[in-house]
C-alpha cells in the first residue's frame, strides 16, 4: 500500500472545489455529523477508504481523520491561492 501522505495527496488533488470547501468545513468543525458526512465523502475512494478502514482503534480513526483535514486545508488554502492569482493577472 502507498504511503499515508502519498495517497491523501493525490487524493485531494482529484478532489472537486465543492468537495474541498465542503471537507474543510466539516473536519474543522469536529462534530458527529460532520465527521459521518466527511467520511462518507471520503469512502467514495478506494485507497482512502481502505487506509482508513486499516485503524486499530477509535482514536486512531480521529487521528487519521485530523490527517485528511490538514491535506484538505492545504489544499483549500492552495487553490483559494491560485485563484487570488489568476484574478490579479
Amino acid at each position: 500500500m502507498k504511503r499515508p501522505e502519498t495517497i491523501l495527496r493525490e487524493y485531494v488533488r482529484r478532489l472537486s472545489d465543492d468537495d474541498v470547501r465542503s471537507l474543510t468545513e466539516q473536519l474543522s468543525q469536529k462534530l458527529q455529523s460532520d465527521r459521518a458526512h466527511a467520511a462518507a465523502i471520503l469512502s467514495r475512494d478506494r485507497d482512502v477508504d481502505r487506509w482508513l478502514g486499516s485503524a486499530a482503534s477509535a482514536d486512531e480513526w480521529f487521528d487519521m481523520m485530523d490527517t485528511v483535514q490538514t491535506f484538505v486545508e492545504q489544499e483549500h488554502s492552495r487553490r483559494a491561492a491560485e485563484k487570488e492569482s489568476r484574478k490579479n493577472i
